[in-house]
């Protein structure tokens, strides 16, 4: 009796019928004619919520929001007799949601006991049993370790939200409201920990054969200076954010890049924008030194501080620590090391080294300026270090990426990879689904290279941004799978395959109206990604009739805008940007390189 009804509310792709058979059912569990089990009530629920079309649809919010009235309006005690059977069932779906990572909203599943409990003592004890039994999932991995580090993420962003707003909502002293805040950001951060915990598990291989070598200095390069070049990587999609480590395994990834040189003056020829060095002294001094920012760290005397002062970027700001970390990250500096010097100078044989940067545009242009240079900063030191061979495409990014993810910088495997040299400057990256680490099958886009420098006009708005140490929006979105935002992540991918196809096909018309496309997905997803300056900004360029699109390359909120030129107006295009009124904003002169990371010997 009912198996009908209830088999259809699992298997149909029709929100009418399930509907239908919803309410039919709840009235006959109302009307005193006849009685239902609670049991079977209970199933619909269980049906309802994975009823895997409707996952697939992204419709299970409007399911759960219709169960949720049909209750509302039936009898107290019958409809209690529902929810306490319910109750027993919601950190069941939770957990299920995250095995199978599915993509139904937590709080949608949390509602129901917002939504059917009255009671403000009864909603916080059972958001309070939730909290607790998935923070001895988090706490307690032996016993619990068939939870991955992604699924931890999950559960971590689960806490983050149940103390962030579910219970704390419901207390009214201070100092419980500040404890369940403060737990809401623990949790916010152990979600990058998670994450960076699964990259370093996926790279354990990489990392054996790296303890395993005695690292060297061959005599033959004692009076070798070896310089790496690297042009910057222009993102025009990366399927918003898709190429987050996260993301990428659990649905697979998406990048569009160019790989530029780049002049920030529109009259000077484009130069290549990032030059690493580094070379034996034969005095035993360990030299550390950024050209563009003029900074430099020298030690010179083995000494007790030396640690203390090399490791500073650990505890406080230093603007040399990726160049400090690169060091450590390939071995030449033990990471436990009392006195970095002393490593140095067994490195060299008694002498000494120095590590030189110099990159041609300032950061928070969103060119990937730091993961290119982690690349940079790692080949050179794998090369003066005689690390094997391999340590080039792929295992030189990930790499790359490991390292920045060390001192807490979140960045995408396609950030690095945008300088990679080929048969063409473009280049498209394409992930699957994996348990393993992402392996992003690359596809060099030929593209005309004069009509492409023609029609894409480089615009710095004056803003800057930084790689951030936060949990970024576009990774909130999708580990909570915010009803309103994240269909915008799904629609992103669609909208990525057509930018893909109009540049193989020179179609500049519709790739412009495609980046802006892209860009008002961004902005659903991340408002943030667009301050009034950059409405405003875009909005100018709109009515001007310059345009056929834009967006700004990376992941917004500042840097660099590639705007699409509408034929025949490139020139129009730059007089008009020339005179906008925006302070600190310029017309960048770019070319495209297809050279790539080259390494030189001198």
């Amino acid at each position: 009796m009912y198996e009908e009804e209830i088999k259809r509310i699992k298997i149909s792709s029709d929100l009418n019928i399930i509907k239908g058979d919803i309410s039919n059912l709840i009235k006959t569990f109302e009307s005193d004619e006849e009685f239902i089990k609670r049991s079977v009530l209970l199933k619909i629920f269980d049906n309802s919520i994975f009823n895997y079309d409707l996952i697939e649809k992204f419709q299970t919010k409007i399911i759960i929001d219709y169960l949720i009235n049909q209750l509302k309006a039936i009898d107290e005690e019958k409809k209690e007799i529902i929810v306490n059977g319910l109750n027993k069932r919601i950190q069941g779906y939770l957990i299920k949601i995250v095995k199978n990572c599915l993509d139904i909203g937590h709080r949608q599943i949390l509602n129901l006991i917002e939504n059917l409990i009255d009671d403000r003592d009864k909603k916080y004890n059972l958001y309070f049993k939730i909290a607790s039994t998935f923070n001895e999932i988090l706490n307690n991995e032996d016993k619990h370790s068939k939870f991955t580090n992604l699924e931890r993420e999950r559960i971590a962003k689960i806490l983050a939200d149940l103390h962030g707003f579910y219970l704390y909502n419901y207390v009214d002293e201070d100092k419980k409201m500040s404890f369940h805040l403060k737990l809401k950001i623990n949790y916010e951060n152990s979600i990058l920990n998670y994450q960076k915990t699964d990259l370093r598990e996926d790279l354990q291989n990489i990392a054996n054969t790296l303890e395993n070598l005695i690292l060297k200095m061959s005599e033959s390069d004692y009076d070798r200076e070896i310089i790496v070049y690297s042009p910057l990587r222009l993102g025009l999609s990366s399927a918003n954010a898709s190429d987050n480590h996260t993301r990428a395994k659990e649905k697979g990834g998406r990048a569009l890049n160019a790989a530029i040189n780049i002049s920030l003056d529109l009259e000077k020829e484009p130069e290549i924008p990032i030059i690493v060095s580094v070379k034996r002294l034969d005095e035993p001094k360990l030299k550390i030194k950024s050209i563009d920012i003029d900074k430099e760290f020298i030690l010179s005397t083995s000494s007790s501080n030396n640690h203390k002062s090399f490791f500073r970027y650990r505890y406080d700001q230093d603007e040399l620590q990726l160049l400090k970390q690169a060091l450590v990250h390939v071995g030449i500096i033990n990471e436990d090391t009392k006195d970095p010097l002393k490593d140095v100078n067994k490195f060299t044989n008694g002498g000494g080294l120095e590590l030189k940067t110099n990159v041609g545009v300032f950061k928070g242009t969103g060119l990937g300026t730091s993961s290119i240079l982690s690349a940079c900063l790692l080949k050179c030191l794998y090369r003066i270090s005689n690390q094997p061979k391999e340590m080039a495409y792929p295992i030189l990014y990930d790499q790359s990426l490991l390292l920045e993810q060390s001192i807490g910088f979140n960045s995408g495997w396609q950030d690095a990879r945008g300088a990679i040299g080929g048969k063409s400057a473009v280049k498209h990256f394409k992930t699957e689904q994996t348990m393993n680490l992402p392996n992003p099958k690359l596809e060099f886009i030929e593209v005309d290279k004069k009509l492409f420098e023609k029609r894409i006009i480089l615009f710095y708005t004056g803003l800057r941004r930084f790689a951030t140490k936060n949990l970024n929006v576009v990774l909130d979105v999708y580990l909570s799978r915010d009803y309103l935002r994240y269909p915008a992540i799904r629609q992103s991918f669609l909208i990525h395959e057509q930018m893909v196809q109009a540049l193989k096909n020179d179609d500049y018309s519709l790739f412009g109206k495609l980046c802006t496309q892209y860009w008002k997905l961004r902005k659903t997803i991340d408002p943030s990604a667009s301050p009034p300056l950059i409405e405003r900004f875009f909005n100018k360029l709109e009515k001007s009739g310059l345009i056929k699109g834009g967006l700004l390359t990376g992941a917004g909120g500042g840097g660099f805008a590639v705007l699409v030129s509408r034929e025949g107006r490139n020139s129009d295009l730059i007089d008009f940007l020339k005179k906008i009124e925006i302070e600190n904003s310029f017309v960048a002169n770019f070319s495209l390189n297809k050279k790539g990371i080259t390494l030189k010997e001198g």
